[in-house]
Order: C-alpha cells, then sequence, then structure tokens
C-alpha cells in the first residue's frame, strides 16, 4: 500500500484536461507528418532500387502507375517523363 506524497494525479498530463482536442490535433498533425516522411521516402526507395523505373517502383509498391506519379507529385519527386503514359 502506498502512503503520504507517493500518491499523485492519475493524469500525469493535465494540458490533456484543459484542451483535449487542441493536444489531439498536435498529436495528429505530428502523426500526419511522420507518415508523410514515411511514405515520401518509401517512394523515393523504390525508384531508387528501380533505377529510376517508375513502372517497376509502382508494380513492386503494388500500386497503379498513375496513381505513384500522384504520390510523386504530392512529395515533389521528380523523375521520368512528365506524360503519364511515356514511363513505361
Amino acid at each position: 500500500m502506498v502512503t503520504g506524497d507517493a500518491v499523485q494525479s492519475r493524469n500525469q498530463y493535465p494540458e490533456f484536461e484543459q484542451d483535449p482536442v487542441g493536444q489531439m490535433r498536435v498529436v495528429l498533425d505530428a502523426l500526419h507528418h511522420e507518415a508523410d516522411a514515411f511514405e515520401r521516402d518509401y517512394l523515393l526507395q523504390l525508384l531508387k532500387k528501380n533505377n529510376g523505373n517508375i513502372s517497376h517502383a509502382a508494380r513492386e509498391a503494388d500500386i497503379d502507375r498513375k496513381y505513384f506519379r500522384k504520390l510523386m507529385r504530392k512529395y515533389g519527386i521528380e523523375g521520368g517523363p512528365t506524360a503519364d503514359d511515356d514511363d513505361e
């Protein structure tokens, strides 16, 4: 049994009680940022592994080539021709 000052509030993060919605937004923004960084790095690794060949990289990721190019644009990754049908 614990006595005296050893027992503290059950909530170690009182700021969550003050503004739980705001704090969750901070957490979700951080998670979104990390997910974007992971996805961008994954695309870059696939492109490097496949010598810049977008069709091969998309196939390895098991996603449509056009969607792969859309993700490349989202993350500012350049490579291959600009026309969607010219990179196969």
